[in-house]
């Protein structure tokens, strides 16, 4: 039984329908009326009602049950028994926890005035609202978007293309500042800003008050914002109520304890996916989501796999922007080196981490237009050496590179 019908309950699902003996059963229980879908295509949705299900990859033939707009109340680990939210009742030999997360929203006044951006209908409701204002206002709407991070940039940007002035509220000094350095960061709110996306740095909301045309946003600063709509997207929370509810060993950060076979504490459970606490982190991104399906498929037939070391690297593609993160981006790494590449006139950022001796790749970032601008190019006559010539292998620059200044 799999609790949890997004991408990674959708991933286990699959391989064990590709890989299992026709004497296997598998029960899909989601909580959404939507098939399994794609979230991290979520702004695509914004453009209509595109289609982002998943397909399987193998045959979901009579060993696969979905049961979609479902939702598992409560588990009975000694019986290996769950009641759904209909009171019925659904047997388990082995149960696999995918429950994922939602959307944080902070405990500040007004928050519940507040959207988020999540999942399908959240998304459904944001295009909508905002036609239906721009409709009855005659003006672009005013759309403030508390998070600075994948998801918000998504989300206001979003809210630009569906013709609204739209504002993010980041509490960083400088956007996406889990995943880019101020470097990065920086030149990310540049090629924001030129999109005519206006950023509020440096501050949070700490209080929402409904005004007589509009919404007040209040920031730790002091300023307000006026906005006709507001959306949080600042972070998620493991939605670990169930494994508590049967004392699972928790994560230090929420979500629930597994280890690198992706078992709980709990006997015949496990765990996957955001909900999921591996060595005290819980991931927000597809890739270690997929891993950790692997890896419980493979136990789940018979094999020995474990978790190894996770992906973080991430992408953002946003309106002529792309944004890409991986590895040790922000050189963590004692002794690390960083190699900069900065070309602000023509809208690049660009990086690589190694080791101090140049010999390995610890990660890099990178932020650009997606078509930069050639109006700044260099004569015909290069007067840079080409990137190929970087010296990442451990030469020598035998004098190619002036001096700085």
């Amino acid at each position: 039984m799999i609790v949890g019908a997004g991408p990674a309950g959708h991933r286990l699902a699959d391989a064990l329908a590709a890989r299992a003996g026709e004497e296997a059963r598998i029960l899909l229980i989601g909580e959404e009326e939507h098939p399994p879908y794609d979230r991290v295509a979520l702004s695509r949705r914004l453009s209509g009602p595109v289609d982002l299900a998943l397909r399987p990859a193998a045959a979901w033939d009579h060993r696969l049950t979905v049961l979609r707009g479902r939702r598992v109340v409560a588990v009975d680990a000694e019986s290996r028994t769950v009641r759904l939210d209909d009171a019925a009742e659904e047997s388990y030999d082995e149960l696999v926890l995918a429950t994922g997360s939602r959307a944080t929203i902070p405990d500040i006044p007004g928050a519940e005035q507040a959207r988020v951006y999540r999942t399908i209908d959240d998304v459904d409701h944001l295009r909508e609202e905002i036609g239906r204002l721009r409709a009855a206002l005659g003006r672009p709407p005013r759309v403030v978007v508390a998070g600075g991070g994948l998801l918000g940039l998504e989300a206001a940007g979003g809210a630009a293309m569906l013709g609204a002035d739209a504002t993010i509220v980041h509490s960083g000094r400088w956007l996406m500042s889990s995943q880019l350095d101020e470097g990065g960061g920086q030149a990310l709110g540049r090629l924001i800003a030129s999109r005519g996306i206006a950023l509020r740095l440096g501050v949070r909301p700490v209080a929402i008050h409904e005004a007589a045309a509009a919404r007040r946003v209040l920031l730790t600063d002091g300023s307000e914002l006026e906005a006709e709509l507001v959306v949080f997207a600042i972070g998620i929370t493991p939605r670990d109520e169930l494994a508590r509810a049967i004392g699972a060993a928790p994560g230090p950060r929420g979500g629930v304890a597994i280890g690198d076979d992706c078992r709980t504490s709990v006997e015949h459970i496990w765990a996957i996916g955001e909900v999921a606490s591996h060595r005290d982190r819980s991931y927000g991104l597809v890739a270690p989501a997929n891993a950790m399906a692997e890896v419980v498929a493979d136990r789940l037939l018979g094999g020995t796999a474990e978790l190894g070391e996770i992906d973080e690297a991430t992408r953002l593609k946003l309106a002529g922007i792309e944004v890409a993160s991986f590895g040790d981006a922000t050189a963590r790494t004692s002794g690390a080196l960083e190699v900069v590449f900065a070309d602000p006139a023509r809208g690049l950022y660009q990086k690589v981490v190694t080791t101090g001796d140049a010999r390995t790749l610890l990660g890099g970032s990178s932020s650009a237009m997606r078509r930069p601008t050639r109006r700044c190019d260099p004569p015909r006559a290069r007067t840079r050496p080409r990137a190929e010539r970087l010296p990442l292998g451990g030469g020598s620059p035998r004098g190619r590179y002036p001096a700085a200044g």
